[in-house]
Order: structure tokens, then C-alpha cells, then sequence
């Protein structure tokens, strides 16, 4: 496997804190308890996430779609007109022409760990909220370690090196770059679950950099 090393990458190229009002926060988590807590009830922690789409327009529009066709995500779930319909979503009305009807919800149990790992190459960035068990000793990293030259080759399986950058998503949520190396420890005693929120991945795709120019004029991160 071919790898090389590039210079690291600022912290504001991974990663920004995503300032939302508690109304914002509210509605995420009450989309979760009413659509996605029953389904993953039975969920065991195995070293990944489970997606999560609510795709109604185009089912063949999704990148998690692709994924589910492909046999290439985890566990996953699809839900359709009960969830996309709802009018919690109308607290993101500013944000919505940039968002997906996917992502992903991380359910960590205490003393947990998701080694470093770069996302498929197909999935956007995307926006991470704290939904329960969110702590001080929760930690959202970012590592410096090779880039793989190959796009099938995710996950870092050698050993781990300390954190360039940490973070935790506790009161607040951040989008991120989902396409550098990057891991979550859960260290608390509780479980953790995080909700991940894609952003668009189809011809309107946008970059991490542009992203963050276009939350950054709608007033959401604070430079």
C-alpha cells in the first residue's frame, strides 16, 4: 500500500464549531427520539456507525442509497415520508439547500473508542449534534498519518498515534471534514450518541473550505 505523508492541515480545515440556537439543538433530538431511537434499540457498538437516510424525493439520489445497493454501509436504515415531512426541519430552513436527507448517528458505549478512519470518498461533509451522554470526556479527533493512495483503504489499522487536533461536541454542534483521518473516544461512563447530518453530495457538493464561507455568512461560526 502506497502512502505518503502531507504537511498537517490546520484546524480550521477540519473542523468548526457550528453556533445554533437551543431551538435548533431541541429539534434535532426530538427528530431522533421520534424516528431513530426505536429503530436502533437493539444496536450493539462494533467499531462503526450506523447510517441513517430519509430520502423521499429521489431514492437513487442518495449517497447512502449507493451504499446500501452496494452492501458497502453498516448496519443502516431508511426511513421515508414521516421523517422528511416533519416541520422540526423548518428550524434549518437557512441550511436545507445545503444538506442531504442522510447521515449517520454514532452510539459509543462507555469506555469506547472509534479508531482513525477517512470516510468513503462518495460521502459529503457533514454536521455532527450531540444528542445524549455528549461529555467533557467525549473526544472528536483529527490524526496526521499517511494518506492512502488507495480510496478503498479507510480504515488506519497500525498504531495509534496521539490526536493532532480534539474537540467535543457536548452544547454544540460542528461540521467536519469527513475526508481526513479522524476517530472518536468515548472515556465517560454513560453511552454517547451523536447525530451526524450529511451535507449535499450530489453536482451541488461542496468542499469543506466553502462550506464553512457559506455558515460563516449565515452567521453560524464565529471567526
Amino acid at each position: 500500500m502506497e502512502t505518503y505523508l502531507p504537511p498537517p492541515l490546520p484546524d480550521t480545515a477540519l473542523f468548526a464549531k457550528i453556533n445554533f440556537s437551543k431551538n435548533q439543538l431541541a429539534a434535532i433530538r426530538l427528530i431522533f427520539k421520534k424516528y431513530f431511537e426505536p429503530a436502533i434499540k437493539n444496536f450493539r457498538y462494533v467499531g462503526n456507525a450506523i447510517s441513517i437516510d430519509w430520502n423521499i424525493i429521489d431514492p437513487n439520489s442518495s449517497t447512502y442509497d449507493d451504499a446500501f445497493a452496494a452492501g458497502d454501509a453498516i448496519t443502516g436504515y431508511r426511513f421515508k415520508e414521516d421523517v422528511a415531512n416533519d416541520p422540526l426541519w423548518n428550524e434549518f430552513k437557512d441550511i436545507l439547500p445545503y444538506m442531504n436527507r442522510n447521515g449517520s448517528l454514532t452510539v459509543m458505549p462507555p469506555m469506547s473508542v472509534m479508531t482513525p478512519h477517512v470516510d468513503r470518498p462518495y460521502r459529503p461533509m457533514a454536521i455532527y449534534f450531540p444528542i445524549s451522554g455528549c461529555t467533557e470526556n467525549c473526544f472528536s479527533d483529527f490524526y496526521h498519518l499517511p494518506k492512502n493512495k488507495d480510496p478503498n483503504v479507510r480504515n488506519w489499522t497500525h498504531q495509534i498515534v496521539p490526536a493532532l487536533y480534539s474537540y467535543n461536541v457536548v452544547d454544540n454542534a460542528y461540521i467536519m471534514n469527513t475526508q481526513e483521518w479522524h476517530g472518536v473516544r468515548n472515556y465517560s461512563r454513560q453511552t454517547r450518541i451523536a447525530m451526524g447530518w450529511n451535507c449535499r453530495g450530489d453536482e451541488e457538493r461542496k468542499t469543506f473550505a466553502e462550506l464553512r464561507k457559506v455558515f460563516t455568512a449565515l452567521g453560524y461560526i464565529y471567526e
